[in-house]
């Protein structure tokens, strides 16, 4: 069982809180548990996950660009 904490900030510019490293990170992973926490920091706002994690042996799955 491996582990990994993500943090990602807000993006300003986009309005959003970008994902696509997080949905590349996992496309080759099964979560086996998951907790998300907001935070802000000097102002900025944060979503921190804590993950659990299998690697798939399948490895023909493609990573996002």
């Amino acid at each position: 069982m491996a582990f990994r904490i993500v943090t990602i900030p807000f993006d300003n510019e986009r309005g959003v809180f970008p994902d696509n490293g997080l949905n590349n990170f996992l496309l080759d992973k099964k979560v086996k548990s998951y907790r998300v926490e907001f935070f802000i920091h000097v102002g900025r706002p944060y979503w921190s996950v804590f993950l659990e994690y299998e690697e798939i042996e399948d490895r023909s799955v493609e990573k996002l660009t």
